[in-house]
């Protein structure tokens, strides 16, 4: 995930609070989430409906919507294996 915008001090927080929000309504499940100033890094499992791609399609909407965030039309996805994947991570 990639932001266009990222630098306005005032977005982070936002970002990170939706970030939390589909944590708490377990539209995900965010074990860590990294904000740099021009994309994002996350280790997030996701159930298996409606699944990662739509996951983060939804949450991406909601802050364009909302935050009027121009995104990268995709995002980039490396699927951890097993613990050692994540401890290296």
């Amino acid at each position: 995930m990639t932001l266009a915008y990222p630098s306005a001090p005032d977005l982070a927080p936002k970002v990170l609070e939706a970030a939390q929000r589909y944590h708490t309504m377990g539209r995900w499940w965010c074990e860590m989430m990294l904000l740099m100033p021009d994309h994002l890094h996350g280790i997030i499992a996701f159930p298996r409906e409606p699944g990662m791609r739509k996951a983060v399609e939804n949450w991406k909407h909601f802050l364009a919507t909302h935050q009027k965030i121009d995104w990268q039309r995709d995002f980039f996805d490396h699927r951890l294996r097993d613990h050692h994947e994540l401890d290296e991570k």
